[in-house]
This record gives structure tokens, C-alpha cells and sequence, in this order.
């Protein structure tokens, strides 16, 4: 689309032409004959760019609907495992009693971030830490804690490659795209369009055959992100205003 002329080189090439005619087009170098081709495309720019977008818009909603999906079902998976909740409740535990006689020493909680620090609290002769001690006390007494490696391993890593603001904008460009199809078909801007060009009438098509699919892509974005905020509240950890993250 940056090789397109604007609507101003077209005009300037349109000029050109009543001026000259088209008695010498077979003169004319490789970029003339360019512009000469296109000079009398209504609106060229968003022609190309919708046309594209009808041409790919079955791939790229269903690229985005495996994303999601992707996403949701990790969410899921997170909100209702069991012996994730039962890992957790045991890592509570062992801070409370490490932190007994403290005022630290009897929480309802922490912090997730907490998690990714636990390798840095070692034993007295420093040679294990937090993390292994609790690996070992799981596997000795609680091995279904432990499970919860191989029940969320692939599900998260697959979720965890996908960047969440990525998605939006990439779903906010499809949105944007259809308001511009639907805005243009219905508004008396068609009336600068040949009456034997079919652009028009295929974008007519085109928007209301893909309607079912577009609200089914919607509404599978926004139960995700109810999956999403529902996690969060589980585990107050961020906010829709405020999301975060654990590296």
C-alpha cells in the first residue's frame, strides 16, 4: 500500500493526461504508465486496503480466535486447579511459619511476585533453597501438589508467547475495518463509483455474510477477557486498569 498514489498524485496525473491525452502512454516511463493505470480509481488507498482485508479477513479472525482460545482455556486451567490451589496453601504455610513471631508471621496471602524469589532463600549451610525444600516436602507429602507442573506446563507456555496487547490492537483493527465497510456501503460516498464497478457490491456481500462470524469473534474475546479478570480477582494479582506480570 506505500507504493499507492494519493488521491493528489492521481489527481495531478489526471491532469496531466487531459492535457496531453493518451496518444503517448506507450511513451511514457515505468512510473507514468503506473500512475496512468490507476489515475481514475475513486479513493485507491482504501480500496486496496479493504480488498485486502475482505481477502484475509477469514484467516486473521480465525488466527486470532486460536489465540484467544488459547488464552482462555490457560485462564481456565489456572482458576480451577486444584492442586495449584493446594501448592500455594503450602507455600503460605511454610512463609508463615518461617516468619512466625513476626507480624508478617500469620498472612491470608502473598504476593505473587514472591514466587520467583524463592530460589534466593537458602538454608542455613546454603546449600538448598527455599524452592527445593518445598519441592522435596511436596513430593514427600503432598506429591499431588507437584502434579500441577505437568497440568499447566503446556497450556501456559503456550499462552504465555502471546502478547495481550498485541491481540487488542490486532482486534481493534478488524473492528475498525468493518465500521469503515459498513460506513462506506451505506453512505452516499457510493455514488462517486463507476455503476459497472463491482467493488461496492462485493463489500455489500461481503459484510453481511461475515456478520455471524464477526459476532462470534467478538463474543469469544469478551469471554476471555472475563476469564481473564476472573483470574485476577482469584488471585489479586493486578487489575484490568492496572494488569501485571511475573518474570
Amino acid at each position: 500500500l506505500e507504493m499507492v498514489p494519493t488521491m493528489e498524485e492521481q489527481s495531478e496525473a489526471e491532469k496531466k493526461i487531459m492535457q496531453e491525452g493518451t496518444r503517448r502512454v506507450k511513451d511514457y516511463g515505468t512510473a507514468e504508465q503506473f500512475f496512468y493505470a490507476l489515475y481514475d480509481f475513486y479513493n485507491l488507498s482504501q480500496r486496496l486496503k479493504l480488498w485486502m482485508f475482505k481477502q484475509n479477513f477469514k484467516e486473521i479472525c480465525e488466527s486470532l480466535l486460536d489465540q484467544y482460545k488459547t488464552i482462555g482455556k490457560a485462564c481456565d486451567k489456572i482458576r480451577n486447579n486444584k492442586n495449584l490451589k493446594l501448592l500455594l496453601t503450602i507455600i503460605l504455610t511454610f512463609g508463615n511459619h518461617m516468619n512466625s513471631g513476626t507480624r508478617k508471621g500469620q498472612t491470608f496471602g502473598f504476593d505473587l511476585k514472591i514466587l520467583t524469589g524463592m530460589t534466593a532463600v537458602k538454608s542455613f549451610d546454603n546449600t538448598r533453597s527455599l524452592l527445593m525444600y518445598v519441592y522435596e516436602f511436596c513430593d514427600r507429602k503432598y506429591p499431588a501438589a507437584i502434579k500441577v507442573l505437568d497440568e499447566l506446563r503446556d497450556t501456559l507456555k503456550a499462552a504465555s508467547s502471546m502478547e495481550a496487547e498485541t491481540l487488542k490492537q490486532a482486534h481493534q483493527r478488524i473492528q475498525d475495518n468493518m465500521h469503515e465497510i459498513k460506513n462506506l456501503i451505506t453512505s452516499d460516498e457510493i455514488e462517486n463509483y463507476d455503476l459497472d464497478d463491482k467493488f461496492i457490491m462485493t463489500l455489500t456481500a461481503f459484510h453481511k455474510e461475515s456478520a455471524p462470524r464477526m459476532k462470534k469473534f467478538n463474543m469469544t474475546v469478551g469471554n476471555v477477557m472475563v476469564s481473564t479478570k476472573r483470574v485476577m480477582k482469584k488471585y489479586c494479582h493486578g487489575s484490568e486498569e492496572a494488569p501485571q506480570s511475573i518474570e
